[in-house]
């Protein structure tokens, strides 16, 4: 997030970011992992999800590339 600021600094962030998002730490994606979504879950999964959520626009996967992700091939091949 401080890169994100930093690169665009025309950005001004609310007191509300400044105070819950500046610090925001990262968390790995296997924390979110339970019984009822292992089976959707793999290397692919969180390399997609990682891909799609980037702060920073520019460096965000965009909808062609998303759909062209490994993560799909099984649905693609069909």
């Amino acid at each position: 997030m401080h890169k994100y600021v930093q690169k665009f600094d025309h950005i001004h962030l609310s007191e509300y970011f400044k105070e819950n998002l500046m610090n925001y730490k990262k968390k790995e994606w296997q924390k979110y992992a339970n019984a009822q979504n292992e089976a959707l879950l793999c290397d692919e999964t969180f390399d997609l999800l990682s891909k799609m959520l980037k702060i920073d626009h520019t460096e965000r996967i965009n909808a062609l590339e998303a759909i062209a992700h490994p993560y799909f091939d099984s649905v693609r091949n069909i």
